[in-house]
Protein backbone atom coordinates (compact mmCIF):
# COMPACT_ATOMS: atom_id res chain seq x y z
CA UNK A 1 0.00 0.00 0.00
CA UNK A 2 1.10 3.45 -0.91
CA UNK A 3 1.08 6.16 1.92
CA UNK A 4 0.50 9.51 1.13
CA UNK A 5 -1.84 12.66 1.81
CA UNK A 6 -3.83 14.88 -1.01
CA UNK A 7 -5.88 18.42 -0.72
CA UNK A 8 -9.37 17.76 -0.44
CA UNK A 9 -11.80 20.16 -2.92
CA UNK A 10 -12.19 22.33 0.03
CA UNK A 11 -8.89 22.79 0.54
CA UNK A 12 -7.78 23.35 -3.09
CA UNK A 13 -10.51 26.08 -3.15
CA UNK A 14 -9.28 27.25 0.13
CA UNK A 15 -5.79 27.22 -1.45
CA UNK A 16 -6.93 28.71 -4.43
CA UNK A 17 -8.19 31.70 -3.19
CA UNK A 18 -5.80 32.48 -0.28
CA UNK A 19 -3.30 32.49 -3.45
CA UNK A 20 -5.61 34.87 -5.58
CA UNK A 21 -6.01 37.30 -2.77
CA UNK A 22 -2.85 37.46 -0.97
CA UNK A 23 -4.37 35.86 2.08
CA UNK A 24 -3.40 33.13 4.75
CA UNK A 25 -4.88 29.65 5.83
CA UNK A 26 -4.50 28.71 9.13
CA UNK A 27 -4.33 25.26 9.71
CA UNK A 28 -5.45 24.43 13.77
CA UNK A 29 -6.32 21.20 14.14
CA UNK A 30 -5.09 17.06 13.27
CA UNK A 31 -7.99 14.34 13.05
CA UNK A 32 -6.92 10.55 13.36
CA UNK A 33 -9.09 7.84 12.38
CA UNK A 34 -9.02 4.27 12.42
CA UNK A 35 -11.39 4.11 8.94
CA UNK A 36 -9.71 1.78 6.41
CA UNK A 37 -11.37 3.29 3.18
CA UNK A 38 -9.82 5.32 0.61
CA UNK A 39 -8.84 9.15 0.86
CA UNK A 40 -10.40 10.82 -1.78
CA UNK A 41 -10.36 14.36 -2.47
CA UNK A 42 -14.08 14.89 -2.09
CA UNK A 43 -14.18 14.29 1.65
CA UNK A 44 -15.30 16.76 3.88
CA UNK A 45 -14.97 15.12 7.51
CA UNK A 46 -12.85 12.14 8.23
CA UNK A 47 -14.73 8.88 8.33
CA UNK A 48 -15.17 7.41 11.49
CA UNK A 49 -12.81 10.01 13.35
CA UNK A 50 -11.21 8.99 17.15
CA UNK A 51 -9.49 11.96 17.96
CA UNK A 52 -9.06 15.77 16.99
CA UNK A 53 -6.10 17.70 18.62
CA UNK A 54 -4.01 20.62 18.01
CA UNK A 55 -1.73 21.25 15.58
CA UNK A 56 1.86 22.03 17.54
CA UNK A 57 3.65 23.21 14.79
CA UNK A 58 4.20 23.31 10.77
CA UNK A 59 7.28 23.15 9.01
CA UNK A 60 8.31 22.99 5.34
CA UNK A 61 9.47 20.21 4.08
CA UNK A 62 13.90 20.13 3.48
CA UNK A 63 13.63 18.32 0.60
CA UNK A 64 10.43 19.18 -1.08
CA UNK A 65 9.38 22.87 -0.82
CA UNK A 66 5.74 21.70 -1.63
CA UNK A 67 5.34 19.46 1.42
CA UNK A 68 4.58 20.64 4.80
CA UNK A 69 5.05 18.75 8.12
CA UNK A 70 2.31 19.36 10.52
CA UNK A 71 3.18 18.15 13.97
CA UNK A 72 0.53 17.15 17.38
CA UNK A 73 0.26 15.30 19.84
CA UNK A 74 -2.37 13.30 21.48
CA UNK A 75 -2.54 13.08 25.35
CA UNK A 76 -1.71 10.18 26.80
CA UNK A 77 -5.10 9.57 28.28
CA UNK A 78 -6.98 9.24 24.74
CA UNK A 79 -6.42 5.96 23.22
CA UNK A 80 -7.52 2.36 22.70
CA UNK A 81 -7.71 2.68 18.41
CA UNK A 82 -5.94 1.93 15.43
CA UNK A 83 -4.84 4.83 13.27
CA UNK A 84 -4.81 4.59 9.64
CA UNK A 85 -5.76 7.95 8.63
CA UNK A 86 -4.73 11.40 9.57
CA UNK A 87 -7.04 14.66 8.40
CA UNK A 88 -5.78 18.28 8.86
CA UNK A 89 -8.55 21.12 9.58
CA UNK A 90 -8.69 24.97 8.94
CA UNK A 91 -9.22 26.80 11.83
CA UNK A 92 -13.06 27.53 10.59
CA UNK A 93 -12.85 23.20 10.66
CA UNK A 94 -12.64 22.66 7.32
CA UNK A 95 -11.25 19.12 5.97
CA UNK A 96 -8.16 20.85 4.21
CA UNK A 97 -6.27 17.98 3.88
CA UNK A 98 -6.04 13.68 4.29
CA UNK A 99 -3.52 10.89 4.10
CA UNK A 100 -2.93 7.68 4.73
CA UNK A 101 -0.60 6.28 7.08
CA UNK A 102 1.08 3.26 8.57
CA UNK A 103 -1.30 1.40 11.05
CA UNK A 104 -0.04 2.33 14.43
CA UNK A 105 -2.16 1.51 17.75
CA UNK A 106 -2.34 4.07 19.93
CA UNK A 107 -2.98 2.25 23.61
Amino acid sequence: MQYFSILTTIGLAKLIKATANSEQIILSKMGVSDDMGEINQDMQTLPNQKHKFSINSITQSDTDANVLICEGVISADVGGFYIRKIGIYTSDDKLFAVGNIPESYKP
